[in-house]
């Protein structure tokens, strides 16, 4: 059982994919007391990413993106948050004051050094992890020529296409 004092407040992070298929039922259960953050990615980076356990396998389709991204953003603006990946890399301290804000808690500037203090880290998914490897420079992996076969199926995907544009990727 979890006890907490009336300054303190209950947090559980959870950031399981598939759990975008099941927001309704998750908002139900917590009475409509919960938050949610949906990170969206460019579609090019997504589809090229390898599995972290599987480094030959790629980790999602581009059928999967569409649809988990558009069934985030099915629950837009109720008790939803759309952050983009480049925004929390490119613009990292005005990203996470918009988070803070929207999660109801004060900013502080130990989170801006999150690498240096989080427990994390010892997750087999940040494996050699390093703060450098956050850069911009890593979105654009889908340029490489080995990814090709997987970026054309975006371009022929008119849906996909049609979201991104509505996100603002320049695909």
């Amino acid at each position: 059982e979890l006890k907490r004092n009336k300054r303190q407040s209950l947090r559980i992070v959870e950031k399981t994919p598939k759990h975008i298929h099941a927001l309704e039922k998750i908002n139900n259960f917590y009475n409509g007391k919960v938050k949610f953050i949906h990170i969206v990615r460019d579609p090019r980076a997504v589809i090229v990413s390898k599995h972290p356990n599987h480094k030959k396998k790629y980790w999602v389709s581009d059928k999967r993106w569409l649809n988990d991204v558009s069934k985030g953003l099915e629950y837009e603006g109720k008790n939803l948050l759309l952050i983009k990946y480049e925004d929390l890399i490119n613009k990292f301290d005005l990203t996470l004051r918009k988070i803070c804000k929207f999660i109801s808690v004060k900013f502080d500037k130990k989170m801006q050094n999150f690498h240096k203090i989080a427990d994390i880290k010892k997750n087999v998914a940040f494996e050699n992890f390093q703060i450098a490897s956050l850069q911009s420079d890593r979105n654009f992996a889908y340029n490489k020529s080995v990814h090709q076969k997987r970026i054309s199926k975006i371009y022929s995907n008119k849906a996909l296409l049609k979201l991104a544009k509505k996100l603002n990727y320049n695909i």
